[in-house]
């Protein structure tokens, strides 16, 4: 066990080893959290999915100086508010709420409403910070419901309004809220610029007159929100819950839902044979030779591998078929309405795939006390086995520009022990037609690639891909020994 989390909670310290969370509550507040213990709503909260499963310590483990341990699960690729979709906000936001619900019916509430409290299972958003919970008081109910409408209200309008880069810059610092006065900037500001010049002014004019409006509804309906007397009580505050939620779902709704992550080199034809074999791997099933390699090393690293990471521009196919085949999943993308298609289907679909909007090769970290800085993406996200498919060439001849030596480099730091990767040639047509003359680039050639990933990785076996001239490789870090089996 060490020393974990930011040391800022006064009731509490925080303990960690590689499967848990122990959570010490000092002697002042320990006959408080012991109650809610005994009385069954710690309890209650874990069962209907609202709080990390949380446990008492045995007997010989509480310090016999009247300090009181709870034991939580160490939950595996933590991601930070600013790398969340805006469907996993929503989700995020109603676990707050009924949180804050649950405990105004046992006479306690939350101190705060913050979504760094929240962590996801899977697709499952719950909340770990125990000692958050209180005693009810109206004065701290009104403050963290307030906090919980910067927080979440604030932020989700903005999101499904298309300002998705400053909000992700601001929530990324860890005691971040969105203000009303940067939230009333930011919905006044700029949609009636993403119009095209000729019809830019009458939207322009038109916001303008709409904005006026929308502020002085949502100015009269935040002051019959928040009115004092509406917290004097636990049955009060509840009703204020109920306008809440309403106040949500009147957010307008995201367009990821309608939004297509198909692309040329990833056949609608495959993905729709998958989605009839309900995402059931079995090299038998499949046609397409990249799911059938894919699929094939997959069944034969079980022994080695725990983790998968799927970073490839598959629409998180093949972390579906890691969490189905039982290994611990993720997948991530930089483009926000891909995440929100793949939560929408992995939440449907309940599988225990962890998901967020990051761009891997310059990931925006969290920040947080300078006395305790966050862990960074790349420690959080790290794997036993790293899946890049249909992405090297825009490593290579988009934004960044990277030589094959920088993308080696960059894989091996998140890759543990195993790495998938398909290599496009120059000669690809899709390569063609998107990167044009950048592709006659002497060195991007398939000789090159290979010597330049032998510096960190063995090549344990090549399959082809599709369409054809394309490869999929099985790489091994030079650390470990071979590891694939028969």
């Amino acid at each position: 066990m060490h020393a974990f989390g930011d040391m800022i909670d006064r009731k509490v310290s925080l303990m960690a080893s590689d499967t848990e969370i122990v959570r010490e509550i000092r002697p002042p507040w320990a006959g408080f959290y012991q109650r809610i213990w005994d009385d069954g709503t710690i309890g209650e909260l874990c069962k209907k999915r609202l709080l990390v499963d949380t446990k008492r310590c045995l007997e010989q483990d509480v310090d016999t100086s009247g300090k009181l341990r709870f034991s939580q699960p160490r939950l595996p690729y933590v991601s930070y508010p600013h790398e969340w979709s805006a469907s996993m906000f929503n989700a995020a936001a109603e676990t707050c709420l009924s949180m804050h619900e649950l405990l105004f019916t046992k006479n306690l509430c939350l101190i705060d409403s913050h979504p760094w409290n929240i962590l996801f299972d899977g697709p499952d958003p719950l909340w770990v910070d125990l000692t958050s919970i209180e005693a009810f008081d109206p004065s701290t109910a009104h403050t963290s419901l307030n906090e919980f409408r910067k927080t979440f209200l604030n932020t989700l309008d903005l999101l499904r309004n298309g300002n998705d880069e400053i909000v992700r810059s601001m929530l990324a610092h860890r005691f971040s809220t969105i203000s009303d006065a940067n939230h009333h900037a930011m919905i006044r500001g700029g949609a009636w610029r993403r119009h095209r010049w000729r019809t830019r002014l009458p939207h322009a004019i038109l916001q303008t007159q709409l904005h006026s409006i929308r502020m002085v509804q949502m100015e009269w309906r935040r002051f019959l929100q928040f009115r004092a007397a509406d917290f004097s009580s636990p049955k009060q505050a509840i009703k204020v819950i109920t306008r809440l939620r309403r106040e949500l779902a009147r957010l307008p709704t995201t367009a990821a839902a309608q939004a297509s992550t198909g692309s040329p080199q990833w056949g609608q034809e495959d993905r729709c044979e998958l989605e009839r074999d309900g995402l059931a791997p079995g090299t038998h099933r499949h046609g397409n030779p990249k799911v059938r390699a894919v699929d094939e090393w997959l069944t034969q690293l079980r022994p080695q591998v725990r983790t998968v990471l799927d970073l490839g521009r598959d629409g998180g196919l093949f972390a579906k078929f890691a969490a189905i085949k039982g290994y611990t999943a993720a997948t991530i993308d930089a483009d926000s309405s891909s995440i929100d298609i793949l939560y929408a289907s992995v939440q449907k679909a309940k599988l225990p795939i962890r998901c967020g909007i990051v761009d891997f090769v310059s990931p925006q970290e969290g920040h947080g006390m300078l006395t305790n800085p966050l862990p960074r993406f790349i420690d959080r996200f790290r794997s036993d086995l790293v899946i890049l498919t249909a992405a090297i060439h825009h490593l290579y001849f988009g934004k960044y520009r990277m030589s094959s030596r920088s993308i080696a480099r960059l894989l091996s730091m998140y890759a543990g022990r195993f790495l998938i990767i398909e290599f496009i040639p120059g000669t690809d047509a899709f390569l063609r037609d998107h990167y044009g003359n950048a592709t006659m680039d002497n060195e991007y050639t398939l000789e090159c690639f290979a010597n330049e990933f032998s510096c960190h990785f063995r090549t344990l076996e090549i399959l082809p891909s599709v369409p054809e001239g394309r490869y999929m490789y099985l790489m091994e870090k030079l650390s470990f020994g071979s590891g694939l089996t028969s």
